[in-house]
Parts: structure tokens; C-alpha cells; sequence
């Protein structure tokens, strides 16, 4: 594991901490494979596309590792409103577990201008917005008696004329001083740009439980 990527844990969550682990090594592989002398694409990473990779990546670091598994986009009964009156189907996006632990996770995304949106309270409040909403979805969600939980990707990116070192080290800085326990990050270097106005550069998951109460 790089200086750019990491991950820590709540108690609730420590049994994640392995499967953390394997998506940010997945995230490198993706990463290495798409850059360098040797490449035959274009420099890419994760990060680019948004939500369902990140969250793809970390159901197949579930099923990586022993006694892991995942579900993805499964289907799943939930509240038409927050009044609770009537059911309609859906999906929830991913269903994480390591032997008897598990969590069923509804999954937001946001990106982040990092060359604009650190200093000025933008990244905080576009964060806290989509964890709630997160957490809002989550709740429609019908079987009360499973462990639940909001997982938010953020996706950082720049400006190409601006990207340096420096906002690499703000924006994993940002991302610890979020005020929740269980996270993951990783940071490609700045040298691996891509072939387009915007450098996306890096990723980091979030995730925060749901006290559910049965009316």
C-alpha cells in the first residue's frame, strides 16, 4: 500500500478492513495496467467512472478474499414513501459480508473539483448532502432486521493546468478529516494524467450505519 492510499475502520466494521485492503490493491492494478512504457492503452484509472466501478471493484475484493462474498443490484422490496403505506420493487446496490458479518449498502456518488471545491466548504457540504440522501434511500428499504449501512464514492479530479502534488496531499488530507470511521482511499501520482481536460485522480469510499427503529 502506497503514501496515497489507506483505509481505516469502525468496531463495527473491522472485518472489512482485508477487504478495503484488496480494492485499493485492485485499484492499483487497474491503475498500473493502464500507464507506463509498457502500456498499450491510454493512462486510466478507476476513478474516472464514477460510482459502479468503485462499487464493482469492492464486491469482487469481497469475493477475494476467505469466506467473503457480495451481491450487486439485487433485488429488494422497499417503501413506495417514507409514510410506509404502500411496497413497490427495487434494488439495493450491494450486499457486503465476511463470515457472519454483513452489511446491505445503498450507494451515492459525488465528484469533487479538488482544484476549486477544497478550500472553500464546497467539498464538506456536497459531502454531507449525499450522505444523507444515502442514508434516505436506505431507509425505504423494507428488511428492518439486517445491518444497513450508506457507502458514499467521492471521485476527486482537477484541472489538468493545476494538477500537482499538492492538491494530491490536500485531498487525502480532506478525505481524513471526515468525520467517519470506516473509509478507504486511493490517490493515483500526479504524473499519471489522462487524455482529457479533467485529471481524475482519486478515490475514496465512505461508509456510515443506519439505526433503523421498528414502528
Amino acid at each position: 500500500m502506497s503514501d496515497l492510499s489507506g483505509c481505516k475502520t469502525g468496531k463495527d466494521f473491522k472485518w472489512m478492513e482485508p477487504i478495503f485492503e484488496r480494492w485499493i490493491e485492485y485499484n492499483e492494478t487497474y491503475l498500473n495496467f493502464h500507464s507506463g512504457d509498457d502500456s498499450h492503452y491510454d493512462p486510466d484509472s478507476l476513478s474516472f467512472y464514477g460510482e459502479r466501478p468503485s462499487v464493482g471493484t469492492l464486491a469482487a475484493a469481497a469475493w477475494s478474499i476467505p469466506k467473503g462474498y457480495a451481491l450487486q443490484e439485487y433485488y429488494a422490496e422497499k417503501w413506495e414513501s417514507q409514510h410506509e403505506e404502500e411496497t413497490k420493487s427495487g434494488r439495493e446496490d450491494l450486499y457486503l459480508g465476511r463470515c457472519r458479518n454483513h452489511v446491505r449498502l445503498e450507494a451515492k456518488c459525488i465528484w469533487v473539483n479538488a482544484h476549486s471545491e477544497l478550500k472553500n466548504g464546497e467539498f464538506d457540504n456536497a459531502f454531507r448532502k449525499c450522505m444523507e440522501e444515502a442514508k434516505d434511500h436506505a431507509k425505504r428499504y423494507i428488511k428492518y432486521d439486517d445491518i444497513r449501512a450508506a457507502l458514499v464514492v467521492v471521485n476527486f479530479r482537477s484541472l489538468k493546468a493545476k494538477m500537482n502534488e499538492e492538491l494530491i496531499q490536500a485531498s487525502i488530507e480532506a478525505v481524513r478529516k471526515v468525520k467517519i470511521k470506516t473509509k478507504a482511499w486511493f490517490f493515483a501520482d500526479s504524473e499519471i494524467n489522462q487524455d482529457y481536460r479533467y485529471h481524475c485522480f482519486g478515490t475514496a469510499l465512505f461508509i456510515s450505519s443506519i439505526r433503523l427503529q421498528r414502528g
